[in-house]
């Protein structure tokens, strides 16, 4: 009796350690997620377009950037900027982009948010040997403006399915029925696909007729994934101009006039503004960090393998937290990414069957 109450007492100690460490990691997560708490906490710096002092009565240019994936964390970030830009009564809004695409749904969170602001939106590829490719091609193409640096590249915008649906191994049919099984599977997949593809194609067909852009081409590069370099961009209308840089650019600029709506056009004020560069919030960095795959697999092997751990040796803490702490930033991942939870299930069954 009196050593069931001593392993008692010894694991409610352990437990609830591992519940107030599990506690403060929750409110350290919970204040991540509630994002800045100062309005101008995302500006990075000010500087004016060039070397010399911002001209008397010049504007100001809020300058963001797309570099890597295209998800959840970006969207949020692309629209927060443009809200803020429209209320800090900002010259236009640029946009610097270096992306090999992402996910759809950000991709049309973005665009949505360019083609109803109220203010001059510049998209800029750059720097030299970037890239616009994919979900990059939608949000360049939905500048007021669109500028591609020299060297650099935009399209290939064929959307990539991920379905739900397993393949049979090829070759392992044992049996007619078997073989119908499968070639079903294929058959409905090539129609989520055809589905997919049709409804980007009308998605990005009216972003260039909204843009005064070309549409052939557009669609061209989600139907065929074509893809030109900057300069063929602007000989075909894809594009306005070819700058290397963003002083250049925005002195390439100052004075065009843009439509912001059927009764509202704006002439844009750059040269000589001061430029305020944005970076994401705290929140919107954790979610472009777990927006990668690969980030996902290992904090959920990290998460099963602390647990683990901590079950083999009961009272360390820090395993079971750490991996606990995986496993709820892996299933923050899992919200972001297209996760197939069928296949996460065999993953899961997989994993136990090893530990067995």
């Amino acid at each position: 009796m009196i050593r069931m109450r001593k392993w008692g007492k010894r694991w409610g100690r352990r437990i609830s350690r591992l519940f107030l460490l599990l506690g403060l990691i929750g409110a350290g997560l919970s204040v991540l997620a509630a994002g800045d708490p100062l309005p101008d906490a995302g500006i990075a710096e000010k500087t004016p377009t060039d070397e010399a002092p911002a001209a008397a009565g010049a504007g100001r240019v809020a300058v963001v950037q797309i570099h890597g994936g295209i998800f959840s964390g970006t969207s949020e970030f692309i629209v927060d900027a443009i809200d803020r830009a429209v209320a800090g009564g900002y010259t236009c809004l640029v946009i610097e982009i270096d992306t090999p695409g992402g996910a759809l749904d950000a991709t049309q969170d973005i665009v949505k948010g360019m083609l109803n602001a109220r203010i001059p939106i510049v998209t800029f590829v750059s720097p030299k040997g970037a890239q616009a490719a994919s979900a990059g091609t939608f949000i360049t193409m939905a500048g007021h403006v669109a500028i591609m640096a020299p060297g650099t590249r935009i399209g290939a915008a064929h959307p990539v399915f991920y379905s739900p649906i397993p393949d049979m191994p090829s070759g392992g049919e044992k049996n007619d029925e078997e073989k119908e099984k499968k070639k079903k599977q294929k058959e409905q997949k090539d129609i989520m696909l055809e589905k997919v593809t049709n409804d980007t194609v009308s998605f990005i067909i009216s972003v260039a007729k909204d843009r005064g852009r070309n549409a052939e081409w557009a669609e061209k590069a989600v139907r065929e994934s074509v893809s030109i370099t900057a300069d063929e961009a602007v000989e075909i209308n894809v594009v306005d101009l070819v700058v290397d840089t963003l002083p250049r650019m925005l002195n390439k600029i100052d004075g065009r006039e843009v439509k912001i709506d059927e009764e509202t056009t704006v002439t844009i004020r750059s040269a000589g503004a001061a430029v305020d560069h944005w970076d994401m919030s705290l929140k919107q960095k954790l979610f472009s960090f777990l927006s990668s795959p690969n980030i996902f697999m290992l904090l959920l092997l990290l998460g099963l393998g602390g647990i683990g751990m901590e079950f083999y040796h009961p009272g360390a803490i820090f395993p079971g937290a750490i991996g606990a702490l995986a496993l709820i930033l892996a299933a923050i991942s899992s919200q972001i990414l297209p996760v197939s939870w069928g296949g996460l299930v065999l993953v899961f069954i997989g994993i136990g069957l090893l530990v067995a």
